[in-house]
């Protein structure tokens, strides 16, 4: 089943390299638009783009937490040495285009870049990092310089000498917390920019956002995870190539250079696409894939004999009064096997590490729950905590697993909102929730929605192991 989506890839993208000048340009379009109408293809692709959204956004959380511990060291500084503080210096009027240097240097511009608000995610070349955590550091550690190791032009000497040795020893220590605080951002710049830089999910984006600026003839409103891509790697403006696609110009030679420059880059980064999908292909990546349209395909097409399945094995059986329930097993059963249908090899049931996984595989971990009532909050919490507790003791064995998939039929009740996923470390769980309640319990007669928070479903909240 999967085979064919990796021949469909290769065959799209192997057409596509064959093409030079404009007509690789005209041809990418064709390729992606191709992608996107493949459901499951559409499925890895919206799965990639989450991805790298990420990457901005644990990137951001990181600047949100170095800014604070940041301020936290401005605030030590201005106590320690209350003379140097020079936070009231007024803004220059010809700040842009004067020659402002000691204020640039003040802990007025400190506060100014500490409380800007936007992405920290900005463009310029890879290298450098204009984030408000770099500049921030740039500015303490510049005014711990001058007042630790003043140069000739700058305090006088005598300053150094009538310091008292505990203040010293305080900026001291100030400036090793400084250091550990820069090393750390450096580490996650690095880690960050390296990932924007090889991301297929990025490179996606920037070619979509290509084509959206290709048909306005202009580039604004690119985000800036796409403006970082495209100024780190030096890649074309939309704009630049429609001249060459609609407006058919006498080309001179370096025109055309500028042509295939583009073009050239354009196929570096169409690549990176193609290997992208290649590698999420029968990994994980596809694996959320398929989640996603199984909870479609229950959703949309199967509502009706799911609840039968699920009513009937709640009946009791012939001859025996009492009612129990199998409607775990029975749901669980059928995505058993909707995931054997495409191509993997699921078994259910078996004593692994002392527990009973509902699914287990290659790299595959499923757990299934049920609920048709109101108050069933807690027993899913623990299913993620039961999930990780398991996935700990599969560590170092033939089944160890870093992704695993937490699925939660709803029968009734009211309707659970979970977040996207768990992470650990180690380890990444993927809850989805899947609605067979009836109409007569959604939509505008549906119950207040039930969150469930990751933070809930930490270990050690509400628990858990």
């Amino acid at each position: 089943m999967l085979e064919d989506l990796i021949h469909l890839v290769d065959r799209q993208f192997q057409f596509l390299d064959r093409q030079s000048g404009e007509m690789f340009i005209r041809e990418l379009r064709r390729t992606l638009d191709a992608l996107r109408r493949e459901p499951r293809l559409a499925a890895i692709l919206d799965n990639e783009r989450r991805e790298a959204l990420a990457y901005q956004t644990e990137f951001e959380q990181h600047c949100e937490r170095s800014v604070g511990r940041l301020k936290g060291l401005r605030q030590h500084f201005s106590t320690l040495v209350p003379e140097h503080d020079d936070s009231a210096a007024p803004r220059p009027d010809d700040l842009d285009t004067g020659n402002n240097w000691q204020w640039r240097y003040s802990l007025a511009a400190f506060d100014e870049a500490a409380s800007r608000e936007g992405a920290d995610v900005t463009g310029g070349a890879f290298y450098d990092d204009r984030s408000r955590p770099a500049q921030l550091i740039k500015l303490l550690n510049w005014k711990l310089d001058k007042i630790l190791d003043p140069k000739p032009e700058g305090e006088p000497p005598q300053e150094q000498i009538a310091m008292a040795a505990p203040v010293r020893e305080s900026l001291n220590a100030l400036v090793r917390e400084l250091n550990f605080v820069e090393k750390e951002h450096v580490r996650v710049w690095r880690v960050f920019t390296d990932a924007v830089m090889t991301s297929p999910g990025v490179t996606l984006l920037y070619l979509e956002a290509f084509f959206t600026q290709l048909d306005s003839t202009g580039w604004e409103g690119a985000s800036p995870l796409v403006e970082r891509l495209r100024s780190g790697a030096d890649l074309p403006h939309a704009y630049m190539m429609t001249k060459f696609l609609y407006e058919r110009p006498e080309a001179t030679r370096g025109e055309r250079g500028e042509l295939e420059g583009g073009v050239n880059k354009l196929k570096t980064m169409a690549e990176r696409v193609h290997q992208g999908l290649r590698l999420r292909i029968g990994t994980t990546r596809s694996l959320l894939a398929i989640f996603d349209r199984f909870k479609v395909r229950c959703e949309w097409h199967d509502r009706r004999r799911l609840r039968d399945l699920a009513a009937a094995a709640t009946a009791p059986a012939e001859g025996d009064t009492r009612k129990r329930s199998k409607v775990e097993q029975v749901l669980t059963d059928e995505l058993a096997r909707y995931l054997f249908d495409q191509g993997l090899n699921p078994i259910t049931e078996v004593p692994t590490a002392g527990l009973r996984p509902d699914v287990l595989g290659e790299e595959l971990y499923v757990e299934a729950k049920q609920y048709s009532e109101d108050n069933k909050k807690p027993y899913l919490v623990r299913g993620i905590h039961q999930m990780n507790d398991t996935i700990g003791r599969l560590k170092g064995s033939n089944y160890q697993v870093r992704e695993a998939f937490y699925v939660v039929f709803r029968l009734g009740g009211a309707r659970v909102q979970m977040p996207e996923a768990v992470r650990r470390e180690g380890w990444t769980i993927y809850p989805r929730v899947i609605d067979l309640a009836p109409s007569d319990v959604s939509g505008s007669r549906a119950q207040k929605d039930i969150h469930i928070t990751e933070e809930e479903l930490r270990p050690g909240v509400g628990g858990g192991p």
